[in-house]
């Protein structure tokens, strides 16, 4: 029999580091969620005691066209696209917008959903871009091109709370894995060893944890100043939250206000912080916490 090629041999290998990295990153985040002193364990430790085959059955979910992109290096939008999918899909699935901009860098954003066409179409929607800024929404205003693919398919059937979680968790794995967070949320959360950025630029537009999603209170997790990312095009929607919110407060008296699903606006005088947390929008209630992260 005909022996393989160097470059089957390479692309076999290839792969399989990425499927090491992979596991190797969900195994890191299951152990993290059942440590008492991590913010998420109330939630999650529970569910993942009586859930051990949990592992299995997102590693089984994951598409294997994602360990071949992973495995190819190559981080370009129709390297992306390549990865492909059912984007017609009523099924729990978590999706990957990649999105190359007019400045030609490629951001990354991932989601979690029940119904595809159905958040494709928001997201496509201008006017529901504009009633919900956000990150993500800003780098399509500034996009040349874009495209969807299917990260992980996961089993119908698991509803209610235990549903979310399974969601949730997913997303935060293929988050990490395609280091779509914040720098600070990926140091926090990826394993010693692997690094942050996997040798590329900051290209993450998600911002808050995906791990506090349909959570009572909304999403809890840590704070992100937002100026300081390597990112250009996150650091000019920080300042336009930051101009815009300036307006609002001196307007409003207020000395807190959540802008944005995600995003918290502090004020010490005339300084603003914009960062990533879960606060009163005003002393009558929550700020809009349906829309999720966005």
């Amino acid at each position: 029999s005909p022996r393989p090629s160097l470059t089957t041999t390479t692309m076999n290998l290839d792969t399989t580091l990425a499927t090491q990295e992979a596991h190797h990153i969900l195994n890191h985040l299951l152990t993290k969620l059942q440590d008492p002193t991590n913010t998420f364990s109330p939630r999650y430790a529970s569910y993942l005691h009586r859930t051990p085959t949990l592992p299995t059955v997102l590693t089984t979910s994951l598409r294997p066209a994602v360990l071949t992109f992973l495995s190819t290096g190559n981080w370009t939008v129709n390297s992306m696209q390549s990865i492909g999918g059912d984007t017609t899909s009523k099924q729990p699935l978590i999706y990957l917008h990649s999105i190359r901009g007019t400045d030609n860098r490629t951001r990354v954003y991932i989601g979690q959903t029940t119904d595809f066409p159905k958040r494709k179409s928001a997201h496509a929607y201008f006017r529901h871009r504009r009633d919900n800024p956000s990150l993500h929404y800003h780098a399509v205003q500034r996009s040349a091109y874009d495209a969807w693919a299917v990260l992980v398919v996961l089993p119908r059937g698991a509803g209610g709370e235990e549903g979310q979680l399974l969601l949730n968790v997913a997303e935060m794995w293929m988050c990490l894995v395609l280091r779509a967070l914040p720098r600070e949320v990926l140091e926090e959360w990826l394993p010693e060893g692997v690094e942050v950025l996997g040798g590329r630029e900051e290209a993450g537009l998600n911002v808050g944890n995906p791990l506090g999603q349909g959570g009572k209170g909304g999403m809890l997790g840590g704070w992100v100043d937002l100026r300081r990312s390597g990112d250009p095009l996150v650091v000019e929607y920080a300042r336009e939250r930051e101009r815009s919110v300036v307006q609002d407060v001196r307007g409003e008296g207020r000395e807190e206000r959540l802008v944005a699903p995600g995003t918290l606006v502090l004020t010490f005088g005339l300084g603003v912080l914009v960062g990533w947390m879960v606060f009163r929008a005003s002393a009558g209630g929550m700020g809009r916490l349906s829309s999720g992260l966005r």
